[in-house]
């Protein structure tokens, strides 16, 4: 004859394990991806907020001197980023900034046209990055807004699918430019 005990079996089946670990699974598999796509936007907005400060801060140095500048130093804008990596090295970008993560150099020429490009130095968006240019010609101003970028040459090069960067992480809605170089996308 069976025999009841007064006290209840302890512990978990088999199958209510596999069921939490299940659950934990999905999970992690919605999750992760998500956290991955949050931090490169944190690590993005840092960058594109320095963007926008050096390029009033190029401005600013054109109104006063008639000429771009050619080095970070002759800039009023307060930078952070001790390092010097480049990630192009053509003889175009007069001056670098870095850190452990981003690479931004800076493009001047005269009194034309100024470009500030910022390259991801590391990690699984490499070769992901922002460019942004001003020109003038015959008395006009053309501002090329800031856009993301996936650059394919030089030194550092964007080695996931076309988009991953600009448009699964960075939001983008248009491709501007597929050329040999670098891909840009509207912001």
């Amino acid at each position: 004859m069976l025999k009841l005990s007064k006290y209840p079996p302890r512990g978990f089946t088999l199958i209510e394990l596999l069921v939490v670990v299940l659950i934990i699974g999905i999970l992690a598999a919605i999750a992760i991806p998500q956290y991955r796509r949050t931090v490169e936007k944190s690590r993005a907005s840092e960058v594109i907020t320095l963007i926008n400060a050096i390029s009033k801060s190029i401005d600013s140095y054109y109104l006063v001197n008639n000429d771009y500048p050619k080095k970070f130093a002759d800039l009023d804008v307060d930078l952070s980023w001790t390092g010097k990596v480049p990630f192009y090295i053509d003889g175009a970008m007069s001056d670098f900034i870095s850190n452990d993560k981003w690479s931004i150099g800076i493009e001047g020429n005269n009194s034309c046209c100024y470009s500030i490009l910022a390259i991801r130095l590391s990690g699984y968006y490499k070769g992901g990055g922002f460019i942004l240019a001003k020109k003038q010609s015959a008395g006009f101003e053309h501002l090329y807004p800031l856009s993301c970028a996936e650059w394919l040459t030089g030194d550092i090069v964007f080695e996931q699918e076309a988009g991953e960067y600009c448009f699964n992480i960075m939001g983008s809605q248009e491709i501007m430019q597929d050329s040999e170089w670098a891909r840009f996308y509207r912001l």
